[in-house]
């Protein structure tokens, strides 16, 4: 299966910034999760969304009629009796956010793996008031749950005027999630300098989860009741694929991301059973049935010569590209999670564009139940993709009837096995021509952890000088006046 994208622009978003979203700042929707411990709740929470109750919760279900025999399952919310023996590693992880609340700075801190760099620019990060101003309810003053999750070199990509200073000396990214607000908080900090040079807060997002939480997805997942009875054996906590991935499912705490969601994945007999785990509660959520289809092809991994992710990291990661082209110029970078960015891009002298890139994959394999992957692309190395750069960026010429008319810049990304089941691949490409336009085109290639994916590429472009964005609707273009969103219904 190819799944295509193709988007012609005029322009759209006038910010500065390509990064940061400045919103106001909602009250809080939860507390800290609640399994194994019952952790307080803010005192002005949002009506749109509940609270976690102090008692295991069951939820009633009107399944919905499908063509297939398994609809999937929505789990009753309940604790396991003996938590601690079942679940250890929940247990403890539990145990050190509750430690981490009764600090007077109630974050829990990255321990595992890190450098002496890492640990400067978490602990310069955490001393920073700006930083750490959402971890208490305003009106209470009672900790909310908060976690940083992860620490990584800034990349040129990164940078933007207010942490210039990061492209000539050693900066670090350090992201923090709030469970409360569902809500991320990056601070850019220069080690050389000591300080925090930008603090920016991302509403409704979720940072990727670092692998002491992704090992906790896996082992509720495995000592779930419903993945055991589903797969007729005991998995071992290893067999799941996708843990760290995050997801949503319709009908319950993960629909549209309020809660922090993953979904492991285990394979069996040419099917995929998803597990998808609520990590805000500690619980899961629910199990559902994909078919995977006829696998073709060798699944074997990749060779270095293929890969060359040094090379990739090195000469695309780590340093901006200049491309110049049939009165085109631009500059292009792989970033760390949001894929191959364009940015100063001019026609014959004149500004086009301030930048593009692609934020995210949303990948559904359910219209009713809404449940699916939240992928993201991009450098090999040291980065957070899901799927990242297979060998670096190609340009090539565009013919028609066999005459050029432009060229294109494009960029695959791979899983390591694709295309075996669970693995993927994706393709990104922009298209410059010779009259002045340009197009945006993503490719999803193969199915996936399901023969029935929906997958809906998300693309932010930022123009220069003019800020228009106009819809054609078969006969005209009609411009917009507000923000909006279109696609596929």
């Amino acid at each position: 299966m190819v799944s295509l994208s193709l988007l012609l622009m005029t322009a759209c978003s006038g910010s500065n910034r390509d990064d940061v979203v400045t919103t106001p700042f909602p009250t809080p929707a939860t507390s800290a999760a609640e399994t194994a411990a019952v952790l307080p709740t803010p005192s002005s929470a949002a009506e749109a969304r509940v609270a976690p109750s102090a008692t295991p919760e069951t939820v009633v279900v009107q399944r919905v009629q499908r063509a297939t025999s398994e609809p999937g399952i929505l789990t009753a919310r309940a604790t396991p009796v003996n938590v601690a023996e079942k679940l250890p590693l929940l247990t403890a992880h539990m145990e050190q956010v509750r430690a981490a609340m009764a600090q007077p700075i109630p974050v829990l801190p990255l321990t595992e793996g890190l450098d002496t760099q890492q640990i400067m620019a978490q602990q310069l990060a955490l001393g920073d008031p700006r930083f750490v101003a959402e971890t208490r309810d305003p009106q209470s003053g009672v900790p909310l749950r908060n976690e940083i999750f992860g620490i990584y070199p800034i990349r040129p990509s990164d940078i933007t005027e207010e942490t210039a200073l990061c492209a000539t000396t050693a900066c670090y990214r350090v992201e923090l999630y709030n469970y409360a607000y569902n809500l991320s908080t990056i601070a850019v900090v220069n080690l050389i300098e000591k300080r925090v040079l930008t603090v920016s807060r991302l509403l409704e997002t979720q940072p990727d989860i670092p692998p002491h939480l992704t090992a906790v997805a896996q082992e509720i997942a495995a000592n779930a009741p419903e993945v055991l009875q589903a797969l007729g054996v005991a998995p071992a906590q290893t067999d799941a694929t996708m843990a760290n991935i995050k997801t949503a499912l319709n009908a319950s705490r993960c629909e549209r991301s309020h809660h922090l969601c993953v979904a492991p994945t285990f394979l069996q007999n040419g099917r995929a059973l998803w597990a998808i785990v609520d990590l805000t509660e500690g619980t899961l959520v629910g199990v559902r049935w994909t078919d995977l289809g006829t696998v073709t092809g060798t699944a074997t991994a990749p060779t270095e010569k293929e890969l060359q992710d040094e090379v990739v990291t090195r000469e695309f990661c780590e340093k901006s590209n200049e491309l110049l082209r049939d009165g085109w110029r631009l500059d292009y970078i792989l970033t760390s999670s949001d894929g191959l960015r364009i940015s100063d891009v001019t026609f014959q002298g004149k500004a086009v564009l301030e930048s593009a890139k692609l934020v995210d994959w949303h990948v559904s394999y359910s219209r009713e139940e809404g449940f699916g992957y939240s992928d993201a692309i991009g450098c090999p190395t040291f980065s957070q993709a899901a799927v990242v750069a297979f060998n670096g960026p190609q340009v090539e010429t565009i013919l028609r009837a066999e005459k050029a008319v432009g060229f294109a810049l494009s960029q695959a990304y791979k899983s390591e096995f694709w295309p075996a089941p669970c693995n993927y691949y994706y393709s990104q490409r922009y298209e410059f021509y010779l009259d002045g336009h340009f197009r945006v085109a993503f490719a999803n290639h193969g199915r996936g952890c399901g023969n029935n994916g929906t997958y809906r590429p998300v693309v932010r472009i930022v123009p220069a000088n003019a800020q228009h964005f106009a819809q054609w609707d078969g006969a005209t273009w009609q411009p917009w006046l507000v923000e909006q969103w279109i696609g596929p219904l």
